[in-house]
């Protein structure tokens, strides 16, 4: 790719019926200019959501990124899975030195499908007795 260009013109958190971000919306939401190789994908006149993988990425282009104090990692990978919660994701630590910058602690976390049917079973306030349901041992 010879050319990529990412401009965000107008990024917004959504905003409650008086207008306040009360912090729920972890996405933002507005327009972007995005071309490759002179090919433009997007101007002003879209509307694009930023996810917070991808805002965590677009902060470490100026700011460290600590793994062990941030909630967000730089990469989730949801599958059909987008609504619970991720159960791929990579992430790294990034630190702006004078000279360059280190990106370093590099994890992929993978969580297990039981885990991940847990996440559900709680999601959807689910007895044991209908989870036996559920996985068939009832």
């Amino acid at each position: 790719m010879d050319k990529f260009k990412l401009k965000i013109l107008n990024q917004s958190f959504i905003l409650d019926d008086k207008g306040v971000d009360e912090g729920i919306d972890l996405c933002t939401h507005g327009s972007i200019f995005l071309s490759f190789n002179d090919c433009i994908v997007s101007n002003e006149d879209s509307d694009w959501t930023i996810s917070t993988a991808g805002l965590t990425l677009l902060r470490t282009l100026k700011s460290d990124h600590d793994t062990g104090n941030s909630n967000f990692v730089i990469f989730d990978h949801c599958g059909q899975l987008d609504m619970i919660g991720c159960p791929i994701s990579l992430t790294w630590d990034v630190r702006h030195e004078p000279q360059h910058i280190t990106i370093s602690n590099i994890k992929k976390i993978e969580a297990t499908d039981r885990q991940i049917d847990q996440l559900v079973y709680q999601l959807y306030g689910l007895t044991p007795e209908e989870i036996a349901i559920v996985e068939g041992t009832a």
